[in-house]
This record gives structure tokens, sequence and C-alpha cells, in this order.
């Protein structure tokens, strides 16, 4: 059996006996659910619900005015303080190893996620961008894995010696949910061995998250919804600048997908698949025999399961009840792996089970009753419309929705959100003494001027990108891969999946550190 790994996981640490490269997608996708609750524990007033002061106030930030001066507070669950605000960033850090650990969170309305990820991972257009990379270099690549062996020299202040990092750096692309994830992780290589000059970081590790709000490019689109009355003929169709567009059957909207009769069937069948994928990735974590605590399993399925069933939850007490029967029994089935329950054991017996969450309290079914015995639909009825004086009253019948992309300068009338959000989270230790105030101080002067360079660079290199054609991104040259990054299959759930073999010959014998990955929420 391979050696034991430590894994700090939601702030506790945790012992494995196999490697968690099968949760990587699982958690990591799922960290700005993570961010946000963070927010509202940490930087967030329990009175008026507007957020407090880190360290600077700033001006486009709608602060608490209580009489009350309440301050920000510790995460009591995951330790994250809050350290310093800056314009469109807000960074905590934590105690780890005797140093800090730190996560940044950001919002930049003005670059996108392909330009963001490419300066990053472009090492020749790095050197010019970042004026603290002394040397910079690739050692080794794996385009198959889109993983590099990367040597990084970073200038520190003057009393202080340079550092410098060996490390696997690799990137995943999650294109329906439009997230990329990039992971750094210290590793070795003959190639590159330590300087007696400059300090080698033993310990490095960081993952960042980036979510594009519209897309990875930014491209102009145009969406176009019609709920219709009863149509007493075959529909016009739409036409655009003169061309004509064909209507589609299906709309999709805020993540929630509506068929032609504004049914939410589609929706709960992607959310039953998408439940259902993750759940396979987690469930050799989450069976009887895995080493996690209970407590842990309970709160990795509420984070990465129950956030995909509670999606649209308010609308679920309008929904026929054989439907959101179906949803509680995927639930059930669920728990039942968690606690090893034999089929004989009823399901009002295992929702008594403390700590265990039940769909129906935390989505609000539970305070309905049915109208009357065999009633098909809970007791909350839909909204009703207002009353219209000398019209007809006609019911909502189909819905088409049309997706097009212009290249000719038409206006979106309700254009999406621009931009994109990121979470970064790193530790490094370069395994000589010192003082934790002395990195800290470095990380609030340092940090925030490289997020700030790195936006300008991504902004800067949206124009060039756009004065020359030729040029092919590292997402455009990926061809999109498969929509998990790690996919398992029932036979590969029955037991803990093995470290991956290598082939030094062919794939390199550095790229397998990865299956290392620390996870730090």
């Amino acid at each position: 059996m391979r050696e034991t790994d430590a894994y700090l996981l939601m702030g506790d640490i945790i012992k494995l006996v196999y490697p968690p490269s099968h949760v990587f997608a699982a958690v990591h996708m799922n960290e700005f659910q993570f961010i946000y609750e963070l927010l509202n524990r940490t930087v967030t007033c329990r009175h008026c619900h507007q957020r407090l002061v880190v360290d600077v106030s700033n001006p486009r930030v709608n602060y608490c005015s209580c009489n009350e001066k309440t301050s920000c507070s510790k995460d009591p669950t995951t330790n994250w303080v809050p350290f310093i605000e800056r314009e469109d960033l807000l960074i905590w850090r934590k105690d780890y190893n005797a140093l800090y650990a730190y996560k940044v969170y950001g919002n930049y309305n003005d670059v996108t996620a392909e330009d963001f990820l490419q300066v990053q991972i472009d090492t020749e257009y790095r050197k010019q961008w970042d004026n603290t990379a002394v040397n910079l270099q690739i050692l080794e690549s794996d385009p198959k894995t889109t993983s590099n062996i990367v040597y990084w020299e970073m200038q520190w202040p003057r009393l202080f010696a340079n550092r410098d990092y060996v490390f696997n750096r690799r990137y995943v692309v999650d294109w329906d949910r439009k997230l990329i994830v990039v992971m750094n992780q210290s590793t070795s290589h003959p190639e590159c061995p330590a300087k007696s000059e400059n300090h080698r970081v033993k310990e490095y590790w960081s993952y960042m998250v980036i979510k594009a709000y519209t897309s990875f490019s930014e491209s102009q689109k145009t969406q176009a919804i019609l709920f219709t009355r009863r149509p007493s003929g075959p529909l016009q169709p739409l036409r655009v600048e003169g061309a004509a567009v064909q209507w589609s059957q299906t709309v999709r909207w805020l993540g929630v997908t509506l068929d032609a009769k504004c049914s939410w069937d589609p929706h709960l069948r992607s959310t039953v698949g998408r439940a259902r994928g993750v759940m396979v990735k987690l469930a050799p974590l989450l069976r009887p025999v895995s080493p996690l605590a209970y407590g842990h399993k309970i709160r990795l399925f509420l984070l990465c399961v129950m956030s995909i069933l509670l999606y649209s939850a308010p609308v679920y007490s309008y929904l026929p009840r054989y439907r959101y029967n179906h949803l509680r029994a995927v639930n059930h089935r669920f728990l039942r792996l968690i606690l090893g329950a034999p089929p004989r054991i009823p399901n009002r017996v295992l929702l008594t089970m403390p700590g265990l969450p039940s769909l129906d309290s935390r989505s609000g079914v539970s305070q309905l009753q049915p109208n009357r015995p065999g009633h098909r639909r809970l007791r909350r009825p839909w909204p009703s419309l207002p009353p219209n004086a000398g019209a007809g009253r006609e019911s909502l019948r189909r819905s088409w929705q049309v997706t097009w992309e212009s290249n000719r300068g038409v206006r979106d009338p309700s254009p999406s959100r621009p931009g994109i959000e990121f979470s970064l989270t790193y530790f490094d230790d370069a395994g000589v003494s010192i003082p934790s105030s002395v990195t800290a101080w470095v990380a609030m002067s340092g940090l925030p001027d490289f997020m700030s360079r790195l936006r300008q660079a991504a902004r800067e290199f949206y124009s060039l990108r756009k004065s020359n054609p030729k040029f092919v991104t590292a997402l455009e040259s990926k061809h999109q891969p498969e929509k998990n990054p790690t996919a398992f299959t029932p036979d590969t759930v029955a037991s803990p999946p093995s470290p991956p073999t290598t082939d030094p010959q062919k794939d390199g014998p550095y790229f397998h550190q990865f299956q290392g990955m620390k996870l730090f929420l």
C-alpha cells in the first residue's frame, strides 16, 4: 500500500491512503460557492447584510452603516481571516505550517478568461509584464495533460535573497460551466538543482479557479426569448439584419433549462445527472469504509452534491409531486451510500440521524401540505396574473429561444455581465527561518501589485490577440476535451483508484506529482 498522505480539507487535517485526484473536479469546481459562504461569514454584517471594512474602504462597495460597529470575524469552520482589501480584490489568510496560506477573490469586468489564463502560462509574454520574474523557463511539457515543469526565479526585496521554484503546472477546463482551474505544485528536476545564491522553495502549491461570466473569449451574442400565447398559426421566423433565425424548442437562462411547455423536466434531468456524476467521483471518499470522518463526509456532500440538488429550490414547491419525489429518492440513495444503510431501513429512520441533511428542510417544501388527499401538486399555487379588463385570459403555452452570434455590431438588448471572477489559494515555504510577519508584509505589498499587473497584462494581451488573427491561444488549441476532467465508471468506484503509471520515456518522470495535489478550501 502506498504511503499515507495528509491533506487539509475545509480547515481540518485528514489522512487518505489514496490520491485525491478523483475529487479534484468535484471540489475545486465548487470553489465559488465556498467563497460566497466565506464572504457571508467573515465580511458581511449580520444585521444589515452589507459589507464590512477589512482594512481600507472601497468607494464602489456599499458598507455597513449600523449604529453598532461590527468588525470582520474569523471563519469558525475553516479559520480563514480577512487580511486586506483592494480594488476588486479581497484576501484572506490562515495559519499553516507556522506561516500563512492566502486566498484571493477578485472580480475583473474588463478582461476575458482566455486572456487571463494565457498571460500566466505564456512564459515569454510573462517575462515582459512581470518584472519580478528574474528567470522563467519551461523544462518539460506534456501536451496530453497540459502539464509543464517550470523553473521560476522570483525577485525579493532588498536584504533578502531571491526565491526560486521548480513546480508542476497544469490547467483543466470545464467547457460547460465556463471554469478554468490552474494548479501548481513544487517538484524537483535534475536540470535545475538548488543554487547557493537563492532560496529554493521546498513546499509550494496553489490553485486558481477562473470563472467566465459569459464566455471564455467574450464573443458578442444576442439572445432572444419569446413566451407567446396560443398561436393561431405557424410562427414566423425571427429575422435579424435580414437573416432568418430558426426557433429553438428549449430555453436556458440563469442555469435553468425549460422546454417548449415551460416545464422543469429538462432542468431536473440535468440536475440529477450532474449530482450523480459528482457522487460517482466522491464515492471512494463517502463510503463507510473510507477513512474520512463522518462529519467531513456530510460537509463534503453538502458542498459538492447537495448544492446541485438545491439549485432553484424555491420552485420545488410548484412541481408535480412525482417529480419532487424523484429528487427525494435520488437524495436518499446518496445518503444510504454514506451511511451504508441496508434497504430494509425506512427513509424516515435515516433522516433522524444527527447532522444528516434533508432535502425537504433545505428547500422549504416541508412547510407545505397537500390541499387534499391524492392531490398531485403541493399546496402553494402558481402566482396569479393581474386582472386585465376587456381582455380574455389566455395561459402561457410555449417558449422558444434563439442564440445568434453576430459579428456586425448588433447590440444586445440585455447584455450579459462581462468579465471574470477568480479565486487563488496558495502557500509557499522556502525552508529558511523567516518570521511570518515578514512574509505577511511581503504579501501585503506584493500580492495586490502582482494582481494589478496581471490584470493590465490581460487587457493588453486582448488587443494584441485581436490585431493578430493567426495567433492561437491555449484554449483554442485544446479542442474542447471531455466534459469531466476525471471520468470514473462504476468499476473504478468499487475500490480506491491506484496511482497512474507513467512512462519516463514517453510522458516524463515528473508529471505524476499532481496526484498529491492538496485540497485547501
